[in-house]
């Protein structure tokens, strides 16, 4: 049992290519087949395999050495080949854009860290902040009544909506409010 689930935990994704019909194993293990041209992605652990591939009743086999990274076999009619998918890097934002907008009749404050400007209807404002964490609240304009109060989480670009006695609306993925 611990075997198996070792094997499951260091396991790295392998996607396996069908240029045409055919049953692929792994060490004399079933690992997938399709029959007609398609990926199918399973897990492998890392280490030599040998591989086979069965194509119209005749086996091909061949070694490969999957790496603890993401690795690629293509299954044609004519050969088989292997290789390493590199993942480009997951792209850094420097600043998250928020648009903000007022969705009632009245203007409302809002406080972002240590800043604090005015959301007045009908007039959209676009404020670039750094990825992160973010104390936040929306309080009328007099800054008597506070209407929300906590944290403004910024991943991606995306819009909050804001309105007098009302939490406010997140739009897009990016962004995310947790009150007190």
């Amino acid at each position: 049992m611990w075997a198996t689930w070792l094997g499951l935990a260091l396991a790295a994704p392998l996607e396996v290519d069908f240029k045409v019909a055919a049953t692929v194993l792994a060490d004399e293990q079933y690992l997938a087949q399709l029959w007609v041209p398609g990926i199918a992605r399973v897990d492998l652990s890392p280490g030599e395999h040998e591989i086979t591939a069965l194509i119209q009743g005749v086996a091909r086999r061949f070694h490969i050495t999957m790496p603890d990274a993401p690795m690629r076999v293509i299954i044609g009619a004519t050969g088989l080949s292997a290789e390493q998918i590199e993942r480009p890097p997951a792209a850094v934002v420097e600043t998250v854009m928020v648009k903000w907008q007022c969705a009632a009749g009245e203007a409302v404050m809002v406080t972002l860290d240590r800043d604090r400007f005015v959301i007045s209807p009908g007039r959209p404002r676009t404020i670039g902040v750094p990825p992160g964490d973010h104390k936040f609240s929306v309080r009328s304009v007099d800054g008597v009544n506070v209407y929300a109060q906590g944290t403004l989480q910024a991943a991606a670009d995306g819009m909050i909506q804001v309105a007098a006695g009302m939490l406010p609306e997140m739009s897009g993925d990016g962004l995310r409010f947790l009150g007190r």
